[in-house]
């Protein structure tokens, strides 16, 4: 490997020599000296220095190795599960940037992977040396937990890009999103000294780095070159998706047209409305939301109104304005995370926002079907704030006490009782159901809602979301499952352990004989239905069955009925047991 100019003047100095031994050496034919010339330039081809080869567009099967050449002779990479390697590959495209002499980012791709399985490589142009080797990991299959980092506004302040680049690699995460600004301008110069840094290339060789061009690098001809999107779609590599695991993830181009109804805002709208992954996820530079710095992007917020809320968009990171911003809108977290590198911008105030801090720092989102965790910390490894997203109410519930969490799954309002501030939610599937206590306006029964809050646990036992905020996003039909209260006296001993309680909160129906049926001074009339199983139900005189409150009934003892209500919880003497929330009795 060495230095293109170099090597150039290497090969002229080579070719006046071999002619020189021809003058002298009358036996050397021509055609000998032209073989010397062509194995000598061959020799000479190389690999530019200081860019070992590096990763991009990985999925299950797949993933390309990018290698920047002084030609477009073939480079070669080998791989395999050892550094035994064992297969090939060679160029199946190449681009050239604006170097002088011109150089060529090399494209090779390695096919016919195995899912979530390392791979060692390494590469070779024309016959040269072998760069060290390497490895990769290939894309994971839905179900498979998996971790990525994300950051942007890389340029400019090297040192502390640098860093960053350093601590997102010992997280080890899958790969990254890099949400513009990778440099100060498109200079092909300026890549190599303030995004191709040491610490950066040696996290690419492992982990594949995607690009939502920023307004300096640019769509330009040089990071055209130095990145491979994913195929997808939209037919272009500017503006792409790719599915990773459990998570769908798009990436917009600023740089290019993105006014509503343009070509790309019609693809984004179609592709988020067709895709079946649980996780959607954004990243592009200019934030729609965001208080100080460059200002609010209006064309974007017609974005985030028209697509991403209607197309239940997760989640949304940009940069752009250098400093970090959690803004939360409509439901959907907007992330600037602005600075990995950039100079810092002035903050400013505005209604949504969450968190605002002027710190470099970056994002590392560990992500499973039901939840996504981010941590976002700073160059210098502090904690600088944290997110927990959860699909399902079972995710929620297996966060500790004072977790805050974002439901991003439509969640949908089964119950309301009389008491103030106070609902019940179950998820899509309707398997884990949950309390939730806002400050608010409570919604309707049958409302789907999304809900941000801090879990907890009342003093009777029961998970619940405290002062939670309630975005409403339209109403469905729920229906009770079915509930044999045979499982109370294991549900008490589950409750006792701590260790959760799915049926807790969940909307169901239960039939059985009433034993017993009193007014309570407090709670009004009470009754309790045992379906047979004749589960403790707390009561001092040996009751049998699940107490039924706050449904206005005085039914008869031996009468029997079927009901529909919420599993809640209540406790006698620091012991916990089931009870039932009445909605409705049932034919």
């Amino acid at each position: 490997m060495g230095n293109p100019g170099l090597e150039e003047s290497k090969v002229t100095f080579t070719y006046r020599s071999i002619i020189e031994v021809g003058r002298r050496a009358r036996s050397i034919t021509v055609a000998s000296v032209l073989l010397l010339l062509i194995l000598t330039i061959h020799a000479f081809a190389a690999m530019v220095t200081g860019m070992e080869p590096y990763v991009q567009a990985v999925t299950t099967n797949s993933i390309y190795v990018l290698v920047e050449c002084d030609s477009t002779s073939a480079a070669t990479v080998q791989f395999g599960l050892t550094n035994g390697y064992g297969s090939t590959a060679t160029t199946e495209s190449s681009m050239v940037t604006t170097a002088s002499p011109l150089t060529y980012v090399h494209r090779i791709k390695l096919a016919g992977l195995s899912p979530n399985t390392q791979y060692h490589y390494r590469a070779s142009h024309a016959g040269g040396a072998w760069s060290a080797d390497s490895t990769f990991y290939t894309a994971v299959l839905p179900g498979t937990p998996f971790r990525f980092a994300a950051y942007a506004d890389t340029r400019t302040q090297t040192t502390v890009h640098n860093n960053v680049a350093s601590r997102v690699k010992t997280a080890n995460p899958r790969f990254q999103l890099v949400a513009g600004d990778l440099c100060n301008d498109s200079l092909y110069e300026t890549f190599k000294s303030e995004w191709f840094l040491s610490n950066e290339l040696a996290l690419q060789a492992l982990s594949p780095a995607y690009n939502a061009p920023g307004n300096h690098e640019e769509y330009s001809t040089n990071s055209k070159a130095f990145f491979q999107s994913p195929s997808s779609s939209s037919g272009v590599q500017d503006y792409y998706s790719f599915d990773y695991g459990d998570v769908h993830i798009v990436s917009i181009n600023n740089q290019a047209t993105y006014t509503v109804n343009s070509t790309q805002y019609n693809w984004v709208a179609n592709d988020l409305a067709t895709t079946t992954k649980p996780w959607k996820i954004v990243f592009f530079h200019r934030s729609a939301y965001v208080a100080g710095g460059h200002g609010e992007d209006a064309t974007m917020i017609q974005w985030s109104n028209n697509i991403f809320v209607p197309k239940n968009v997760d989640l949304v990171i940009t940069g752009h304005s250098h400093f970090y911003q959690h803004n939360l809108v409509s439901g959907i977290n907007h992330y600037v995370l602005g600075t990995a590198g950039a100079p810092f911008a002035t903050l400013d105030l505005k209604v949504y926002v969450i968190r605002s801090a002027l710190e470099y720092h970056y994002g590392i989102l560990d992500v499973t079907p039901t939840s996504i965790h981010m941590d976002v910390i700073t160059d210098g490894g502090a904690l600088l704030d944290k997110l927990d997203l959860v699909k399902s109410v079972s995710a929620a519930k297996a966060k500790i006490d004072g977790t805050l969490v974002d439901g991003t799954g439509l969640w949908t309002v089964t119950h309301v009782p009389s008491e103030a501030k106070v609902f019940y939610v179950q998820d899509a599937l309707g398997v884990a159901g949950i309390r939730v206590e806002t400050s608010g306006t409570k919604p309707a029964v049958g409302a789907t809602v999304l809900i941000r809050g801090t879990l907890g646990t009342t003093a009777a036992g029961e998970r619940v979301i405290q002062s939670a905020t309630v975005t409403s996003k339209g109403t469905v039909t729920s229906k009770p499952r079915g509930m044999n209260n045979r499982a109370a006296d294991s549900y008490n001993y589950i409750l006792s352990k701590n260790i959760g309680v799915p049926t807790q909160g969940m909307l169901v129906k239960l039939w059985g004989q009433v034993t017993k049926s009193v007014t309570d001074p407090v709670l009004g009339p009470v009754f309790w239905l045992d379906d047979g199983a004749k589960a403790a139900s707390g009561e001092p005189d040996g009751t049998k069955g699940l107490k039924v409150i706050e449904s206005g009934l005085s039914p008869a003892v031996n009468s029997y009925l079927k009901i529909a209500g919420v599993v809640s919880t209540f406790k006698v003497s620091g012991q916990p047991f089931r009870m039932i929330r009445y909605r409705e009795s049932l034919p």
